[in-house]
Order: C-alpha cells, then sequence, then structure tokens
C-alpha cells in the first residue's frame, strides 16, 4: 500500500474508527490507542477488499475487539 492511498485510508476511515471505539470505552485517550492499533493492523496485514465499505467494516470490527 503506496503512502497516498494510506493517507486516504486515514482521512476517511480514522473518524469512524475513533467513534466505535469510543463509544465503547467513553475515554477519548484510549480510543485514540485503540485507533492507532487498528492502523497499525491495517500496515501489518493489509487485508485486500473489493471496495471501501468491506475495508470500513473491517477496521470498526477491529476497533470494537481492541476496545
Amino acid at each position: 500500500m503506496n503512502s497516498r492511498a494510506f493517507d486516504n485510508i486515514i482521512a476517511e476511515m480514522a473518524p469512524s474508527v475513533y467513534r466505535a471505539a469510543l463509544s465503547k470505552l467513553h475515554n477519548a485517550d484510549m480510543a485514540q490507542d485503540v485507533l492507532q492499533q487498528v492502523l497499525l493492523l491495517l500496515c501489518e496485514k493489509q487485508p485486500k477488499f473489493k471496495c471501501k465499505a468491506q475495508l470500513k467494516v473491517w477496521m470498526v470490527r477491529c476497533a470494537y475487539k481492541l476496545a
């Protein structure tokens, strides 16, 4: 994944992932930590999805599991 694509993913999906973690944790700092963990997973695993919606679901599910 190139850096421009990763930046676009962060810009589009990070707010949703953060909100998912925040809704479960009720702590902004911990939600930010979960967001960072999800982004690291994204870098490590580089999952292949057919559309952005599937990627967003995967990222939000990771956030709920990690929270």
